[in-house]
């Protein structure tokens, strides 16, 4: 009915797409058998109804001059362009009317970035909630002939830690930084004990995705990024993140005297799928590297020691945090150098930490599978547990990470393998399921990244 209206045909709606400028401007990378992973652009937001527009500097002052523990709810369809960032203040929730879900964000409020300022274009502080909105950082749109829109700080959504916390049913997308949700640990000034660690935060239910982000130039965005120790992360379906789909870290508490917390949050029965773009990892857990640096050479400080003493030295800590029943694939032009990376060692080598427990079980790709390098890697976190991980996968020889002559051989047959699962020399250990043929043990260490330039060090292209 919708075509009968505007008197047009499917055969010329098809015309309309193919001779769009968008599509011809794509047509080489798509074509591109050597590089067929290709991002797409996208277009300036358009105001649907000019009566249900505002400005961020209104919607700021509506929430401000908003009671504590309130809702704000837009109207369908409002667009909002964001100058700066937009706070959400503690225990206030920022809504669509009508609760409407991702699968129908074109009703929802669409907040967008409006010119290429920096930092994370939402803040949401301890206790507040932003729920049923549409999140967009307009990367594409806002980039010029020469200059990206990209910086890593651009976030779309930062967390401001504290207790119940939500970021849930957005349609988030289009970041122009480093990753689309970032649950931060703490809150840069809390203002009291209360919020000096993170506790019951949520992100669940989201679409994200980085249709517009790219593997390569130091470019890539995750999709969700949880410093936070205590989030549930369940599902969410993130598409086409370009550095990993969904990874938590372990740190150091400032305001508790730089005390180790351990990251115990449980992410479950997400979705991490690949099909425009390839990614570094579809799942991962990271005890993050040393900053400090040589004074002389200015290269960074090695991190912890391999384990080759009893006990074990690990500075980072993942005991509570499960990552379990997810599912992640890819189509059949792209690809994860890692499905499943327990430890960041691939990435950030001898400077890396080491962390100690969490599990990373039952995650599957269906009845689908995922073209990757490896299924699984433990290099970087010890005394872990990585069990029933159901993974059909094709082998695709996109990095420097060392295999065996088994897996060699069905690299250059192209051939389907199922889990394949490399472990770190001194930096895995615990209740590891084995692969198809055993394990490939060897120094899982500075092999990730490789292929974008392999005379320069991963710390060329640090994710933060």
């Amino acid at each position: 009915m919708m075509l009968a209206a505007r008197q047009t045909t499917f055969p010329k709606l098809i015309n309309a797409f193919h001779r769009a400028p968008e599509f011809i401007a794509l047509t080489d990378r798509i074509c591109n058998s050597t590089k067929p992973s290709y991002a797409f652009d996208g277009v300036p937001a358009i105001a649907i109804d000019p009566d249900r527009s505002l400005t961020g500097a209104q919607l700021q002052q509506m929430l401000n001059s908003a009671p504590p523990n309130s809702t704000l709810s837009l109207p369908e369809k409002t667009l909002i362009r964001l100058t700066q960032p937009l706070i959400i203040p503690r225990t206030l929730t920022l809504q669509t009317q009508g609760s409407i879900m991702p699968n129908r964000y074109a009703q929802q409020a669409r907040l967008v970035r409006s010119g290429p300022w920096s930092g994370s274009l939402i803040q949401v502080m301890p206790g507040a909630q932003l729920k049923h909105l549409w999140i967009d950082g307009q990367r594409s749109a806002n980039a010029t002939t020469t200059t990206s829109a990209y910086a890593s700080g651009n976030y779309n959504v930062t967390m401001q830690g504290g207790a119940n916390t939500a970021v849930n049913f957005n349609r988030i997308g289009n970041t122009a930084g480093a990753t689309n949700v970032e649950a931060r640990n703490t809150v840069n000034n809390p203002i009291d004990p209360s919020e000096y660690q993170c506790q019951r935060n949520q992100i669940l239910g989201n679409l994200i995705e980085a249709y517009t982000s790219q593997q390569a130039d130091r470019q890539w965005s995750d999709g969700i990024s949880v410093h936070c120790e205590d989030t549930e992360v369940a599902g969410n379906a993130v598409l086409d993140a370009t550095d990993v789909g969904i990874i938590i870290f372990s740190y150091t508490n400032p305001w508790l005297g730089d005390r180790v917390i351990p990251q115990a949050s449980y992410v479950h029965d997400n979705q991490v799928i690949n099909v425009g773009n390839s990614a570094f990892a579809a799942l991962g857990a990271d005890p993050f590297f040393s900053y400090a640096r040589n004074t002389l050479t200015n290269q960074p400080l090695e991190g912890d020691p391999p384990c080759n003493s009893n006990p074990c030295q690990a500075s980072r800590s993942f005991q509570g945090a499960r990552m379990v029943n997810n599912f992640f694939w890819t189509g059949d032009e792209v690809h994860y150098e890692i499905g499943l990376a327990v430890g960041t060692r691939p990435w950030f080598n001898i400077n890396s930490y080491t962390g100690r427990g969490g599990e990373f079980s039952s995650n599957s790709t269906g009845i689908l599978r995922a073209r990757t390098d490896y299924g699984i890697v433990v290099s970087g976190i010890i005394d872990t547990t990585v069990q029933n991980n159901s993974l059909n996968l094709e082998a695709t020889d996109v990095s420097l990470c060392p295999y065996s002559t088994e897996t060699a051989a069905k690299r250059r047959s192209g051939a389907s393998r199922s889990n394949n699962i490399g472990l770190g020399i001194g930096y895995a250990s615990g209740n590891i399921q084995q692969g198809a043929s055993g394990y490939t043990i060897a120094p899982f260490t500075d092999c990730i990244g490789k292929t974008l330039n392999p005379k320069r060090s991963f710390w060329d292209f640090l994710r933060f």
